[in-house]
């Protein structure tokens, strides 16, 4: 039960591995059936992962995720990848061969969202999509067809985010703002649980580093630990709960 695990208000930096050819990383889901993390380049290069961060074999987003990939998630009732184009369109594939099952183009005028940069699969069975051009956290239906409700991202001093991922035993999200290098922790009605605070600083949510600018976040839910990759380089960076580990999988999933 979510009521049972603590939440995660504070992560503090561990280590960074390289991607060494594959650069300006903007994409990342955790597997969960298959426990391992994978990380995409805006171009579709990608690499799968073990937990600690041993490389697996590489993999390609597909052609229809292509060519301006800026998000990813894993859907954990379905068992799919979820990757999202700038230009909004929402790509389900499998999450370890990467091939399409489904994709759809997401109403972009009448949900008025631009530069689509980040998406998750909330507690609540809902998705959130991150519009960068409207500085706002977007929660739709999960078929991508109903939007629900609008958080102002702006207003928490996200200005500009890229990069969204639900955190392990939390009904609550770590957001990322990549033009000033802040995150901080936003409730799915937009309450603000930890305010933004600058990436690899001294200062919560993402502790330590001493970081360039940071993208595709992905949490990982068996141990409770965050990763955020460079978004103009070739490094990815865990961040460690600061109450300790803990596996949160089963919390993940919608009642």
């Amino acid at each position: 039960m979510i009521a049972d695990v603590e939440d995660t208000i504070d992560f503090v930096y561990q280590k960074s591995i390289d991607l060494v050819n594959i650069n300006t990383i903007q994409a990342s889901y955790y597997n969960i059936a298959a426990q391992e993390i994978v990380f995409f380049s805006f171009f579709g290069q990608g690499r799968r992962f073990t937990l600690d961060g041993t490389p697996i074999a590489d993999v390609m987003a597909p052609p229809e995720a292509l060519p301006k990939l800026d998000g990813a998630s894993y859907d954990q009732v379905n068992g799919v990848a979820l990757l999202i184009t700038q230009d909004c369109r929402l790509v389900e594939a499998d999450p370890v061969t990467l091939q399409t099952l489904k994709a759809i183009q997401l109403d972009t005028v009448n949900f008025k969202i631009g530069v689509c940069a980040g998406v998750a699969i909330g507690v609540d069975g809902d998705m959130y999509v991150i519009s960068w051009q409207t500085n706002e956290m977007v929660k739709m239906t999960r078929d991508g067809q109903t939007v629900l409700a609008r958080v102002d991202l702006a207003a928490l001093d996200l200005l500009r985010p890229d990069g969204i991922s639900l955190i392990a035993g939390s009904e609550n999200f770590l957001v990322l703002s990549l033009t000033d290098q802040k995150a901080a922790i936003v409730a799915p009605d937009g309450a603000v649980v930890v305010p933004a605070g600058a990436v690899g600083k001294q200062v919560p949510p993402l502790k330590g580093g001493m970081l360039p600018y940071q993208d595709a976040l992905v949490m990982d839910c068996s141990n409770g630990h965050v990763w955020a990759c460079d978004n103009y380089a070739t490094k990815c960076h865990e961040f460690a709960p600061m109450g300790g580990d803990k596996e949160a999988c089963a919390c993940t999933i919608p009642p």
